[in-house]
Parts: structure tokens; sequence; C-alpha cells
């Protein structure tokens, strides 16, 4: 009797379905209609001038054209097609492996959800020979380090994939093979590069999210060539599922992220700060023949934001700066450098000696409190140009054998502390791991997030950087950087690099605020540097560098103003002035370390 009922559901299911199948899949939608092709391909047939209005099926084929024959700001890209067209061969194979590492495991998963399906497995996957077309690109403009592109795409394919299950019904395995074909699909994508990074290839990673539902067509045959889609109702659920499943992944604000670089082209984040206290340079031979030598000291930890001390006089002179603060990225990787020079009016200061100390093996990375240290500075080699990895090789080697190669050429002093930055906490491993795999993600910038509310004892890092000034009033320029907090009534003075005789001058240089008050002030000067012969005709040589030196303009950004936005990237006019203006990247990360 059971038996019975069991055989007559599977043949009256099987035979429903096959001729289903049949009557349905020989009538078209209504929703579909068909277009004759021949003239266009046909060179005799005069094209038709258009006289009136346009009929109703022609306007209906407007809808199946790319983007750009209707909207003026798509631009054609058939260019981009054809090297599809020309790689699609190896792009099929790579995205076959790609789906068959990454949806392989997710349909095993899915297969011991399900108690009566013992697998899911991809027994064939070829896309076909009908590439991937993309109908215009539309781009828009942003000061944001990055591209955003809206690409309509299009596909008509003669894709051919294989899924099989196997459904267990007691001690009988069914083996049931599906078969993907006419894959038809239509999508509207945001594709957003982000960030744009200074190191090749100097696209971080690529983020990819659709603006609307994509319309999603295919045969789907089951045993023996029967299709399923043919049927009523199928075609819907289908779609709902794709379109369900396709808009928790990609559909905006929803994005799928592909990195481009390491860590998606994001700097790593920081893992602590050293305070360094500089004390005094000792031992150094004259450079100067009428006068003693004007020291100062150039220290940095990350590379391209050095701070700089108070220029003394003499071969062996003490130090009375306020402490300097470093972030410190990596302990593995990073040295902390100090560089003595002698100041010659800026654009030609020689290098008296340079002493680096890696912080992997530093003494105060170990240290709870200040330590004073004391090491020795040698000439700085000149290098030839070569990559980032064989500098550090080679800075490790010569560091073993400086000491016997050449003498000392004198002594740095300073008080160092290092400052581990702060995780957050979590109530357990578990929840700590689940915190750090998005994290992970570069989905979005974790620290250009917004901030409402500023609380007045937030503290954190101010990165500066100063891309170029245009249009001064004067040249052999410098930019002097003020920062002022107003809690503790500090000041912090950073200055840039001098660029001689350029009224636009352009610095790409990087400067660090480390644990400044959310509530300080950032005061930027452009100041015009007065020559030696200047200063003679001028009779001002004997004056202090501030008489001589002229400011030309200057800026004052609150730094609550870029703890709310996250970043700032814009072009401030210059004030007290009628001309000039300066170009700025200004990103706040807030930081907590152990006092």
């Amino acid at each position: 009797m059971v038996l019975g009922a069991v055989l007559g559901a599977g043949i009256g299911l099987v035979g429903g379905v096959g001729v289903g199948s049949l009557l349905f899949g020989n009538t078209d939608s209504k929703s579909y209609s068909h277009l004759d092709e021949r003239a266009d391909r046909d060179d005799n047939v005069a094209e038709a001038v258009p006289r009136g209005p346009i009929r109703k099926d022609m306007r209906q084929v407007l809808e199946l054209s790319p983007a750009w024959t209707k909207w003026p700001d798509y631009e054609r890209v058939a260019w981009v097609n054809r090297m599809i067209a020309t790689l699609w061969p190896h792009y099929d194979r790579a995205i076959a492996q790609i789906v068959d590492e990454t949806v392989t495991p997710v349909l095993a998963e899915v297969a011991k959800g399900i108690k009566f399906v013992d697998s899911i497995d991809i027994e064939r996957m070829d896309l076909g020979s009908k590439p991937l077309k993309i109908g215009g690109f539309k781009t828009y403009e942003t000061r944001e380090d990055e591209v955003i592109m809206e690409a309509p795409l299009l596909w008509g394919s003669n894709a051919n994939i294989r899924v099989s299950a196997r459904i267990k019904l007691g001690p009988i395995a069914i083996y049931v093979p599906v078969v993907v074909q006419n894959i038809q699909l239509h999508a509207v994508a945001r594709i957003t590069i982000r960030p744009l990074v200074e190191t090749l290839p100097c696209l971080g990673a690529v983020h990819v999210s659709l603006l609307n539902p994509p319309h999603l067509d295919m045969t789907l045959k089951l045993i023996n060539n029967i299709d399923l889609m043919a049927l009523p109702g199928v075609k819907e659920l289908v779609n709902g599922i794709a379109q369900s499943v396709i808009g928790n992944m990609m559909l905006y604000p929803n994005q799928f992220s592909v990195d481009l670089m390491e860590g998606g082209g994001l700097p790593p984040p920081p893992t602590g700060m050293l305070q360094v206290e500089l004390k005094k340079v000792e031992g150094l031979k004259n450079q100067d023949l009428l006068s003693k030598n004007d020291t100062y000291v150039m220290i940095t930890v990350r590379e391209g934001r050095p701070q700089r001390s108070k220029t003394v006089k003499g071969t062996s002179v003490t130090f009375d700066d306020d402490p300097f603060h470093f972030i410190v990225d990596d302990p593995e990787t990073q040295s902390l450098t100090f560089r003595v020079y002698d100041d010659d009016f800026g654009w030609s200061d020689h290098c008296l000696g340079i002493a680096d100390v890696p912080l992997e093996s530093a003494c105060f990375m170990e240290e709870e409190g200040f330590m004073e240290v004391t090491y020795d500075i040698y000439k700085e080699e000149q290098k030839p140009s070569v990559s980032k990895t064989v500098r550090k090789l080679a800075a490790a080697v010569s560091r073993k054998s400086s000491a016997k190669a050449a003498a000392p050429e004198g002594k740095v002093t300073a008080r160092i502390k290092y400052y581990p930055f702060l995780r957050p906490n979590s109530a357990d491993e578990d929840d700590e791991e689940e915190e750090e795999k998005p994290a992970a993600r570069p989905m979005t910038f974790n620290r250009l997030s917004t901030m409402s509310a500023i609380r007045d004892n937030m503290r954190g890092l101010l990165s500066v950087t100063l891309t170029r000034c245009m249009h001064l009033a004067g040249s052999n320029t410098y930019v002097h950087f003020s920062l002022h907090d107003k809690v503790t009534h500090k000041v912090t003075d950073q200055r840039s690099t001098i660029v001689p005789n350029d009224s636009s001058p352009r610095w790409g240089d990087k400067f660090d605020f480390v644990m400044i008050n959310a509530h300080s002030d950032l005061v930027i000067t452009v100041i015009e540097q007065t020559g030696f012969l200047e200063s003679v005709v001028s009779l001002k040589i004997a004056k202090k560098a501030e008489e001589k030196n002229k400011a030309i303009g200057k800026v004052l950004i609150p730094v609550k103003d870029v703890v709310r936005n996250g970043r700032l990237k814009d072009v401030w006019a210059l004030q007290e002035v009628q001309q000039g203006e300066i170009a700025l990247t200004l990103t706040w990360t807030s930081v907590e370390f152990a006092a």
C-alpha cells in the first residue's frame, strides 16, 4: 500500500515535470518579443530614415541597447570589451578555479545542513565562448584617493555548468544531475578602486556592488534534458532565490571586495608610540671654516616622516626641545634613526652622521619607564636607489660591520620610552576572533569612521600630508606646522623641507602629531626662506632665523573638524595675504595606551 503510493507519487512527479516542460517550454512568455535582425546584417537594405514619432516596438528595442546610446555621461569602452574577449578563455579557467576553491566548501556546508542530501558537487563548469560585455563607463569626480565607476554588465552566454546532488532515501541514494545553460545576466555595477597608494601596483583594493537587483535568466535542466525553468513559477522562484543571495552579498551598500595589495593597500594599525627626549650630541667635527657648526637632528621612525630639533651652535651641544612622539607600526621592521646635520640655509645642509637603532633589538622597547641611551654616529654612505627589501638587508649588514669599518663621528644621547597601544577588550577569545575577522576585510576604512560626539579627553594621532602650494607670493619656501593643545596649552612644531625658486612648490611630505587632544588647533604657516646673499644685502645676517624669514600666508584648521570627518582632503586659501593656496590631507586615528 505504502510502496504503491510512493511509486505512484514518483511516477506522477516525473511525468508531470516532463510533460509540463514540453508544453510550457514551447510557449513564449508574454514579456518576450521576437526581434528580426536580418535587415541589420544585410548591406543591400537601406537604412531607415525616422519620420514622425518612434513606434512602440522600436522604443522597446532601446531598452536593450547599451547605456552609452541613451545617456551622454556614459563613455564607450569598445577597447575594454575587445580585451575581455581576447582574455576570456583565460578568465574561464581562472574563474572555474576560484569557484572550485570558494563555492565547493559552501556547498559542502549546505549539504550537511540538509538531512536527506548526501553531497552537492560541481562536476563541470564551462563559461562558454561568449564573453561578458560592458555597456559603457560612467566615472565620478571625487577628492578622495579613490576611483568610482558605474558600468552596466551584459552577459548573454552559452555557458554549461553541471551540478550534481546525491539524495538519500533510506538505504537508497539517488543521483540527481542538474545542468545550467544559457545564462542571461543584466546588472548595473558600481566599481570602486580604493585606496590609491604611492607604491606599485598603486591600487589597494577593488570593491564591486550592484546598484539594482540583477535580471537573471537561464535554462535549468534536470534528468534527460527536462527544462525546469519552463514550468510555471519555477523561474520566479529561482530569480527570487538568486536575487536574495546576490543581494545579501553585493546589492548596494553591500559589496564584494578583492585585495590587489597586501592588506588592501591600507597601512597596518599602529602598535605603539615612542617618546624621545633628545639630550645632547657630542664629539662632532667642525665643518665650517669661519664659525662653529649649526647643529640640528632629524629623528625618524616612520619612513618619510622626520621630526626636527632646534638648531644649536657647536660640535658638542645640549638640546632643550620638547619630547618628540613617534608612531610605531611594526617593531620588527622599523628603526629609530638619528641624522645629525649642519644647517646651511636649508637646501645645502650637510649630513654629519647617522645613528640607526633597530626597534626589534632596542633595550628601551622592553623597559616600562624612561631609559637614557647613547649611540655612536657614523658617516652615512651614499647608496644607489634600490628596493626597500634590499635597503633593509644592506642596512642590517652595515650595522654589523660599521663598528669595524669606520670610527664613529660622534655620539647622540636621548631618553626614550615606549608606550604600547591598548586593544579593545573582549568578553572571551571567541568574541575577539569574531571582531578580528571583519577588521581584516577591506570593505570599509575603520580608521576613517566619522564621529558625531567628541569627548573632552579624546586623544589620538593626526597625520598630515603636505601635497603642494599654489600661486605663492614668494619662492624658496617651506611650511611650518604648529599644533596648539587647548587643554595642556602645549605647542608642537614641525616643518617641511625647503623648495627653492618655485612659487607653486610640491612636497609630498608627511607629518605625525601623536597623542594630541581632539580640541586642538593646527596652524599652518607658509614661510619664505631668506638666502645668504639676500641676508647680507639686507644686513640681517646676525639676526635670528625667525626675523630673517617672512610669513607669506597662514591657515587655521580645528582638529575637531578632522575628527568628525575622519579624513579631510582639500585646498585651503591662505589667510592674511592676497594670493596663495595650500593642498593638504589630514587623517585622524583615535588611540589609547597605558600611561
